[in-house]
């Protein structure tokens, strides 16, 4: 703005990010006031002089420049620290464009920001102190059991959650027994962490049995499977 007050003086003020006010009565004698716009904040005058508002008094045709700085804000990130990392905290200017990411552990991704945005990495805009919390799942891994359907039966095939413990069970037809999961397990029922998609194969092994002993007291089992014989009674 320029402003002619009384004569023969000329103000002429400069502001950028804000505005300058004074009286509507003009004088020799004036105060001058910076008011910053949001998130802005006033640093000085031109003329180094930071007082705000300042008396001035003209002797001459004057120029005064406002200056203002942006302010800083504080951008938090946060997250579960088992399931990910975030990255691009920190204190920016007002307006700063910042890019923040969410980086998933093992068998977790990223579903979303805590404002709701999905984008990752997403580039932030700088307007106030905030805090944005990454959201993870955990993935799903699939679970598939079989075994040789004349033999017998198994059961927890599916799709389940990583690290979610799941129960698998080999059921043998007549005339077989449960040896061995694939991997050297014997424990049936057994109950699985789940980490990956994973498969398992039960095995079974065809019953082999009779009676032996002096007047066949006695009776025997023979499991394929652990390749051990058992006898037992007197």
């Amino acid at each position: 703005d320029r402003i002619k007050v009384g004569m023969p003086y000329t103000i002429t003020i400069n502001a950028e990010h804000g505005n300058v006010t004074f009286p509507q009565t003009m004088c020799d004698d004036m105060s001058l006031t910076a008011t910053p716009d949001y998130g802005y904040h006033f640093v000085k005058w031109s003329d180094g002089n930071t007082a705000n508002p300042r008396a001035i008094e003209l002797t001459r045709d004057t120029t005064f420049t406002a200056q203002f700085a942006p302010n800083q804000y504080s951008l938090s990130l946060q997250c579960d620290g088992s399931q990910g990392i975030v990255e691009g905290a920190g204190v920016f200017d007002y307006l700063a464009q910042v890019q923040i990411s969410a980086t998933p552990a093992y068998g977790y991704h990223f579903s979303s920001w805590s404002d709701g945005n999905t984008a990752n990495p997403r580039t932030y805009t700088v307007t106030k102190d905030v805090t944005l919390t990454a959201n993870f799942a955990p993935n799903t891994y699939s679970l598939n059991v079989s075994c040789n359907a004349e033999q017998g039966s198994v059961t927890g095939s599916g799709s389940y959650s990583y690290l979610s413990n799941r129960t698998i069970e080999a059921i043998p037809n007549y005339g077989y027994h449960f040896a061995q999961w694939n991997d050297g397990n014997t424990d049936n029922p057994r109950t699985y962490e789940l980490r990956q998609d994973t498969a398992f194969v039960a095995i079974f092994a065809v019953d082999k049995y009779g009676t032996c002993g002096d007047n066949l007291q006695l009776t025997w089992r023979y499991d394929t499977g652990s390749q051990t014989l058992t006898i037992s009674g007197d």
